[in-house]
């Protein structure tokens, strides 16, 4: 069960001093506190054996549900990373034989949080529970620069779709209502590399993408740089760049509930 922090550590990752505040008109400041953005109460339990399956999500209420997930799993929703910008995982969390847990955690009763306070409260999960310390780096690494065609784009612009959404399954991408910045992050979990957004497009689109998952260049077969220039009228460009590499300097096995 996690509780109001009370060391140091918890202190700097949570948001305690958060308020909201009003200048009234006889130059008085009124402030309304904000409750910590941490959960109040956590379970965090090995996941059955043989699950295959992570799954992770935010349900009604506020609580936060994942099941058969890694610890990387959980690092790369709490600091919005992918699997290539994490670096150091411990043995156990690191093989082919990774832990997978299940958790479910629930902030105070009457305590709302949005997507992006959810995130700070499992870096503060994940700090307590998991002893997670880490620190951040640059490196100059290759990256994808997401440009336009010869022959300009081929977008369909998404006119009052719900959204935005994507799935991805086996050589194939579909979303609704997708910025090209949205795109190029999908892109990169799809090739495990930083992908920059350099189309100059704003708006959002309805996109389709279908290639070989087979291929993983650009040769003869429909690979995924050939599809994104037949299909969108984008492609992709090799270079180098930097980008932030999370370094875990430790990481232990969770504490019971």
């Amino acid at each position: 069960m996690m509780r109001e922090a009370t060391n140091e550590r918890s202190l700097r990752r949570t948001l305690l001093l958060a308020s909201a505040c009003t200048l009234a008109a006889m130059h008085t400041v009124r402030c309304a506190a904000q409750p910590p953005l941490q959960f109040d109460v956590a379970s965090i339990k090995p996941a059955p054996p043989g699950y295959g399956n992570t799954t992770m999500k935010f349900e009604p209420g506020g609580r936060f549900r994942a099941t058969g997930a890694p610890l990387n799993a959980l690092i790369q929703l709490a600091y919005g990373v992918k699997d290539f910008q994490v670096r150091g995982r411990p043995k156990w969390a690191d093989s082919e034989s990774y832990e997978t847990y299940d958790v479910v955690a629930q902030p105070a009763a009457g305590v709302t949080l949005n997507r992006d306070q959810w995130k700070v409260a499992i870096q503060a999960l994940l700090a307590d529970r998991f002893k997670l310390k880490f620190h951040r780096e640059t490196k100059d690494l290759p990256i994808y620069s997401l440009v336009v065609g010869r022959n300009g784009p081929k977008l369909t612009r998404n006119i009052d779709a719900p959204g935005p959404g994507a799935t991805i399954g086996s050589g194939q991408l579909k979303g609704s209502k997708i910025s090209m910045s949205l795109l190029a992050d999908l892109l990169a979990q799809l090739l495990d590399r930083t992908v920059r957004d350099d189309t100059g497009i704003s708006g959002d689109f309805d996109v389709k993408l279908n290639w070989d998952p087979g291929q993983t260049a650009d040769m003869d077969g429909p690979s995924i740089f050939t599809a994104l220039q037949e299909q969108l009228g984008l492609k992709l460009n090799a270079q180098k760049g930097p980008v932030e590499i999370l370094v875990i300097d430790s990481a232990e096995r969770p504490s019971g509930n």
